[in-house]
């Protein structure tokens, strides 16, 4: 692959990489900073299992609306 060249990425690869870029920056902060990424860690992986149990059928979008 060429560097500049745009590949479409999954959400799956996306999200891992996300979490792992947030979890390098908690372990760099402190204080209010440090609890912050520790709170979107945990929305992100909260969207991650919404989106696999919708996928799987598991949940229906209306209790969400």
């Amino acid at each position: 692959m060429r560097p500049g060249v745009w590949m479409p990425l999954s959400s799956k690869n996306v999200s891992s990489h996300l979490l792992k870029n947030l979890s390098a920056v908690e372990e760099a902060k402190t204080g209010r900073a440090k609890a912050f990424t520790r709170e979107l860690k945990a929305t992100l992986r909260e969207a991650i299992r919404l989106w696999r149990d919708h996928r799987e059928q598991a949940c229906t979008p209306e209790p969400y609306r």
